[in-house]
């Protein structure tokens, strides 16, 4: 639609296979000595897709996602194949509790983007990232332990975009994100 935001996200790094990660077969939890959240969990994701998890609060969501990325080890059975090189980035539904409260959102992004390798991004390039997010004029310049819920999310979403990878994963993004800032991410 015209006049709606856009998110545009840089290109992913070289190529990794149609099917650069697999899950089979694979029990899914965080203790071996529990019940596992999650059995016999079989899943190819091909590259290029787009996927949605959806399900009831406590379902194995956040649980899911962990082992896609690779943060949470398999607990009794099963195989996680991923491709050397595949790079995955996640943004957890608490990343934006972690920015620097003496850091501006402008600066944050633009530090994010540089430490995942974009070297090159200008100040205006992180800027209408953050105002396709909903985050424009001065509140981009604002030290984030001023901004609000919402607009922190907004800074943690900006700088996550910035990053090139095979995968985005987002873990319950629309946590704290307004009506524009969700668009800006479909």
């Amino acid at each position: 639609k015209k006049g709606s935001p856009s998110l545009i996200l840089p290109a992913p790094p070289s190529s990794v296979g149609d099917f650069p990660l697999k899950l089979i077969g694979a029990s899914l939890g965080y203790s071996k000595e529990a019940i596992p959240i999650l059995q016999d969990v079989n899943i190819e994701i091909e590259s290029g897709s787009r996927i949605v998890c959806v399900g009831r609060n406590g379902a194995g969501k956040s649980t899911l996602i962990k082992a896609i990325a690779g943060n949470l080890d398999l607990i009794s059975s099963g195989q996680r194949q991923a491709h050397p090189r595949l790079k995955i980035a996640v943004f957890s539904q608490d990343l934006s509790q972690e920015l620097d409260p003496e850091l501006t959102g402008l600066e944050l992004v633009v530090n994010a983007a540089r430490r995942s390798g974009q070297t090159e991004i200008s100040e205006a390039e992180a800027r209408k990232v953050l105002g396709a997010l909903g985050l424009s004029g001065d509140k981009a310049l604002r030290a984030s332990g001023y901004l609000s819920g919402g607009e922190k999310a907004k800074v943690a979403m900006a700088s996550f975009a910035l990053t090139p990878a095979h995968f985005h994963v987002y873990d319950e993004p629309s946590n704290h994100a307004d009506a524009q800032c969700v668009e800006a991410l479909l």
